[in-house]
């Protein structure tokens, strides 16, 4: 298991819930991890947020880095989907709901995704240093970026109405885990997305079969599910900005079950390991809070979530270009 402090300066920088406030005690690897501070989770919803690595950075595609993400400027598409999109704080649940199993091998219940990324935004890795993209990597990005400030957006697996991927399931929305002996099926209680987790890999087709959701495989490394996730149909968003992960790339996640207080939390380490787009590995964390109170599965309409009746072509999206 990894092992996990929480420290009183954490949570005064990030405010509650307390799965934002778990600081990793992760032991440096490299000369490059030395120099960087303690790797911490992102902030939650409608909290503050670290200053981004370099404030003053300008892109050639003409985006700015401002302290909620990148943009064009004041008033731009970027701006007003960060305001349409960062929805008030989760009320804290009422109080005798009950609380998951004391095993921490057993991930079954209901787990929200309460924190809001910074603008739907990865921006710096778990350590604070800038996402390490290569050329190819931030030509996408800003791509993404730049159609989205003009009201263009790029057509995201999700507009398209296709399964987005994991991540989709880790950010603001109440997901289901079901657990047996030889898998774990996660299914979002909103997009209605299903990712499934093969503990015995022999319940998998064979190699190579791409898939939207990508092929899972986990075990167990102490208390903590290790999962790969690779061979995906498509390239992938990792957040709701665009932070790209090609069909090549490969994710480890590493989800731990932590008790702290009367809390629980679902810490998730996420490792991108993509030549393609970054010039080296790199990790972020996110956190799910346990909240049974809001298990009940919505009635779900593709359409109607990416704004129109009649499909993605009246969104005002377009087809991503394929390079």
């Amino acid at each position: 298991m990894i092992p996990v402090s929480l420290g009183f300066a954490a949570r005064h920088l990030l405010g509650l819930p307390a799965a934002a406030m778990l600081v990793l005690a992760a032991a440096p690897s490299a000369a490059q991890d030395s120099q960087r501070r303690e790797p911490v989770l992102s902030a939650p919803g409608g909290g503050p947020v670290p200053p981004p690595p370099d404030p003053n950075e300008v892109r050639a595609s003409g985006l700015w880095i401002g302290r909620a993400g990148f943009s064009t400027g004041p008033g731009g598409g970027l701006d007003k989907e960060l305001i349409r999109n960062n929805p008030p704080l989760t009320p804290t649940p009422a109080p005798g709901l009950g609380a998951p199993s004391n095993d921490a091998h057993d991930l079954s219940g209901s787990w929200y995704g309460d924190q809001f990324l910074p603008a739907f935004e990865i921006m710096t890795d778990m350590y604070g240093a800038k996402v390490p993209f290569n050329e190819a990597g931030r030509k996408v990005m800003d791509r993404r970026l730049v159609a989205m400030d003009q009201g263009k957006p790029l057509m995201s697996p999700s507009i398209l109405c296709r399964p987005s991927g994991p991540d989709a399931l880790l950010v603001r929305i109440t997901t289901r885990f079901y657990q047996s002996k030889d898998r774990i099926d996660i299914f979002s209680t909103a997009g209605h997305d299903l990712w499934s987790i093969a503990l015995n890999p022999a319940l998998l087709p064979p190699a190579g079969q791409k898939s939207y959701m990508g092929r899972s495989i986990g075990h167990w490394e102490g208390d903590t599910l290790v999962v790969v996730n690779n061979d995906f149909k498509t390239r992938r968003w990792l957040s709701f900005r665009g932070t790209p992960i090609s069909p090549a790339g490969t994710l480890t996640y590493h989800i731990s079950k932590i008790r702290d207080g009367d809390q629980w939390v679902l810490q998730v380490i996420t490792t991108v390991d993509d030549v393609t787009y970054y010039t080296r590995r790199w990790k972020f964390a996110r956190s799910l809070s346990w909240r049974p109170d809001l298990a009940l599965v919505d009635e779900f309409d593709c359409e109607t979530q990416v704004g129109s009746s009649s499909g993605a072509q009246d969104t005002g999206a377009v087809p991503e270009p394929e390079d």
